[in-house]
């Protein structure tokens, strides 16, 4: 594997830088023994091949270019949740590099296979 995907089982806190937090966190309840769902994270690594091969990441830099808004004034809130609706578009509607979808497909597999 390209190192996109790991298993939560697999990660400690080293592994936060590239994983989060939230998922290292979830890693070190699963060794531990706590009772954590099975499932995996996808690394930064992931993240930035997606939105460098799909322009993803060029496409919002443009958006927000051209975005100005004062995080502090209540009546331009609506902007940010546009803003953000915006920007989700523009992801959803790349496609998966090959390779990532490949990977996360043999991974979704696996855990439809440990879990029934």
């Amino acid at each position: 594997m390209s190192g996109w995907i790991t298993w939560l089982e697999d990660l400690t806190q080293r592994d936060s830088e590239s994983v989060g937090r939230k998922c290292a966190n979830l890693g070190e309840l699963t060794r531990a023994g706590f009772q954590v769902p099975p499932g995996f994270a996808l690394s930064l690594g992931a993240y930035e091949t997606f939105f460098e091969t799909s322009g993803a990441g060029e496409e919002i830099k443009r958006y927000l270019e051209g975005f100005d808004a004062d995080p502090d004034e209540p009546k331009e809130l609506s902007r940010f949740s546009e803003a953000a609706r915006a920007i989700r578009g523009i992801i959803e509607a790349k496609p998966m590099p090959d390779a990532i979808a490949n990977e996360f497909g043999a991974c979704y597999d696996k855990l439809c296979a440990r879990t029934g």
